[in-house]
């Protein structure tokens, strides 16, 4: 590795920011403890700015946090310059292990009666080579490098001279006969690394750590793979116009005379709330592509399964009705018809799979979306009467009309209100509603069945999922419905309603685009 001077500065996340710059004018909005955990940075920052601190100061002055206007001042240093991407992988990996570590030597020093912010900001700390490394777009580097940067970086900082003795001699076996405080904060960053880490000498170290504080390796190894399944991941990257939005913000208040500073803080506030807004959008636009690449790759796959089985299956089914016209024996004729039963029940499943992977091509024909709605309610009467729920039909548009498959549309409502029928409790009610806006028709179907729990959310659109803990059923009903939405330019959610009936919400153009074919649109997006 070149021994080029490492770079000092571990730029701050676009989020940290931009909840700095708003608590300049409302401090009340910054919990600093849970900023401190979230941004390696600010913990960075803290300690090369008290370089001068003893451990216990530097205990008690890290839950204030940093001097806000020194860190937006260090942002804007030319030779910074720009805000943390840790989208990248390497720079994720950095990223989370670094939270990874903090979070497990928070842990264990709650375990110790230690500081467990200090805890975590330490362990951040300790991949502080990496960190800065992930930042360097074209660097590539090795382990070994990594740790050899590590060393450079904390030596030529200006930082304590506690904290550089702390984190120069983890890789180190600590003196037996030292009990001072200093050794046993040692201690506990080796045993998080230790329990953080694949089998190396690391991870050796850390046990003997670990021994020497008196912890159980094996329960709090158990923990800290559970841990590993949580740690959270950074906030969303910004495009670089939207970094540089943030940059020219703060520059804009910093140079700017008294008499007008009132005017910018107003400026400023609109472009924090922007910027939150465009931060929102990204991720629900993200979180929608993500889900619409899966089922399409679902799709695909299921296309294919599909065609694979049912010609076996035919052959099945054909001989055993073959076999059944000539059976005398009763008990082997009745062992027929089952076969016969289960082969028709698959057929009928695959039937609805091939729905979901290869749908036939929309026919266009205007319809009265009142008369579609209707009709696709008096389809789950029967059901619904079985089962004691109540129909009820809201407000729809009166005379209003859309072009569309009305037996694609018709089978996709139909399939919403099974699903709430399905759900809602004997006794209970499904409504169906609908309305006209910008051009497009949205259609409401609740229930008041238990809603949908939080982490089932991602995975209710997806083929055979399993809902039933929720009251709704296995199948394919819900994923026909994304695919029929999808063939009209349209689309399903569930409407996150806490509290409130249960509610799906279908949404398809009143016209349908005519520049592309549906096939077309139901590719696999690039």
């Amino acid at each position: 590795m070149d021994a080029a001077t490492p770079q000092r500065w571990i730029p701050p996340q676009a989020e940290t920011v931009v909840v700095l710059a708003e608590a300049q004018a409302r401090p009340e909005t910054l919990h600093w403890p849970d900023a401190m955990r979230r941004d390696p940075a600010l913990a960075w920052h803290f300690f090369t700015h008290h370089h001068d601190l003893s451990l216990e100061r530097s205990i008690y002055l890290l839950r204030q946090g940093v001097e806000i206007p020194i860190f937006l001042d260090a942002c804007l240093d030319p030779a910074a310059g720009q805000l943390a991407d840790w989208s990248r992988p390497s720079a994720l990996k950095a990223y989370r292990h670094s939270q990874y570590v903090g979070s497990m030597a928070e842990r264990l020093a709650e375990q110790l009666r230690l500081d467990p912010l200090m805890a975590h900001c330490l362990g951040q700390l300790t991949q502080l080579g990496a960190l800065t490394l992930s930042q360097q777009h074209d660097h590539k580097h090795s382990a070994q490098d990594t740790s050899i940067y590590t060393r450079q970086l904390i030596r030529r900082a200006s930082i304590a001279s506690w904290l550089r003795d702390v984190l120069l001699s983890l890789d180190l076996p600590c003196d037996t006969e030292n009990k001072s405080d200093l050794q046993r904060w040692t201690l506990l960053l080796q045993s998080a690394l230790g329990l953080t880490s694949k089998p190396s000498p690391t991870q050796t170290l850390g046990q003997l750590a670990a021994q020497r504080l008196g912890l159980s390796w094996e329960q709090e190894y158990e923990v800290a793979l559970q841990l590993g399944q949580h740690v959270p991941a950074p906030n969303v990257a910004l495009s670089h116009e939207a970094a540089q939005m943030v940059l020219r913000s703060l520059r804009l208040v910093q140079h700017q005379p008294a008499s007008t500073l009132s005017f910018t803080v107003k400026q400023l506030e609109k472009e924090v709330e922007d910027l939150r807004s465009r931060l929102a959008r990204g991720q629900h636009a993200d979180g929608q592509r993500l889900r619409e690449q899966k089922l399409t790759a679902i799709a695909e796959l299921a296309g294919g399964a599909g065609h694979e089985i049912n010609n076996p299956l035919a052959v099945i089914s054909g001989q055993a009705q073959y076999l059944i016209k000539g059976e005398e024996d009763l008990n082997r004729a009745k062992a027929l018809e089952r076969i016969i039963a289960q082969t028709t029940r698959i057929h009928v499943l695959l039937r609805d799979l091939m729905m979901f992977a290869r749908p036939p091509e929309p026919v266009y024909k205007l319809m009265a979306i009142s008369k579609l709605l209707k009709q696709a309610a008096g389809g789950v009467s029967e059901l619904a009467l079985s089962r004691g729920v109540k129909l009820e039909v809201g407000t729809l548009p009166g005379k209003a009309n859309i072009t569309c498959d009305a037996q694609l549309l018709g089978v996709a409502v139909k399939c919403l209100m099974q699903n709430s029928v399905e759900a809602a409790p004997a006794g209970g009610w499904v409504r169906l509603s609908a309305s006209i806006a910008n051009q497009r028709l949205t259609i409401f179907v609740e229930d008041n069945g238990p809603g949908v729990p939080a982490n089932m959310h991602e995975n209710i659109f997806d083929p055979f999922f399993s809902g039933r803990s929720a009251g709704r059923g296995v199948g394919l009903g819900l994923s026909k419905v994304w695919r029929i939405a999808q063939l009209h330019g349209g689309d399903v959610h569930l409407r996150p309603a806490t509290g409130k009936p249960t509610c799906f919400v279908l949404e398809v153009p009143l016209r349908p685009a005519r520049t592309q074919s549906a096939r077309a649109r139901l590719k696999r997006p690039a």
